[in-house]
């Protein structure tokens, strides 16, 4: 191949240049790798804050003829090694619910010598402002949210282990780094965002209840079971294990 005067001029040029580039690409790194460990560190000296929630079953609402035929119903909250659930039990079936994050987690005991089903299109998720919400549970694509739900059966003295996830909770955002997202119950879960304006959202829930209607059907017959949880305490403290009693700044609700 034959060189002319000017692709050798560009090509010693290449050749005086080419170690420069790389100690500027490795220069970068280093600077880029520095600004990183920087901002960690940053980020750990801060002090980062959440919202703790005492939240307690308060009552179940059934019908009339699940009160006859299954005798009163009980409620306690159980503290455990991972927080505080709540319990109630009759003599049809029996329910502990973990604390809300992303989702209502909860263990259904079917205590009744019959097998029983959850009608999942007839349960509802109703907020601390009375508006009712459509759910979802566990084994449900999120882009089927809003399709028919087949029912889940509970053999004579079997469990049930699920979720119940409000659909409205549920979206999609388009674009190269979109896909499904599903927000939390309340604001300020650990790990998630907390500003003024986010704690004020959850201070705001102190003394307020939420419902959650869970169908329970046996036969042709169904039986309205509503839980009602209150939020008897929101409290803003501080993520570092060396200073977790430390509450956050003072923020008006």
């Amino acid at each position: 191949m034959r060189h002319t005067p000017r692709t050798l001029v560009l090509a010693l040029i290449a050749t005086l240049l080419l170690p420069l580039w790389g100690c500027v690409a490795q220069d970068a790194g280093a600077i880029y790798r520095q600004r990183a460990e920087e901002r960690k560190k940053q980020y750990a000296a801060e002090p980062h804050y959440f919202a703790k929630y005492d939240i307690a079953l308060v009552d179940v609402d059934r019908p009339a003829q699940a009160k006859d035929r299954y005798g009163d119903v009980s409620t306690r909250k159980i503290e455990t090694s991972n927080g505080s659930v709540n319990q109630t039990e009759d003599q049809f079936v029996k329910i502990i619910w973990s604390p809300p994050f992303k989702e209502f987690s909860f263990e259904l005991l079917n205590k009744s010598e019959h097998s029983m089903k959850i009608p999942w299109d007839e349960a509802a998720y109703v907020d601390i402002s009375g508006q009712s919400h459509r759910v979802m549970h566990s084994g449900v694509k999120f882009s089927d949210r809003n399709a028919s739900q087949p029912p889940s059966v509970v053999p004579a003295k079997g469990r049930l282990t699920d979720v119940i996830v409000p659909t409205d909770n549920v979206e999609f955002a388009p674009g190269q780094y979109g896909g499904w997202l599903q927000s939390t119950i309340f604001e300020c879960f650990k790990g998630y965002s907390c500003d003024d304006e986010h704690r004020r959202l959850a201070l705001a829930h102190k003394g307020l209840a939420y419902r959650i209607l869970l169908p329970i059907q046996v036969g042709a017959e169904i039986y309205n079971y509503t839980f009602i949880f209150r939020v008897n305490d929101v409290e803003i403290v501080s993520d570092k294990k060396e200073d977790s009693s430390k509450k956050a700044p003072e923020v008006t609700p």
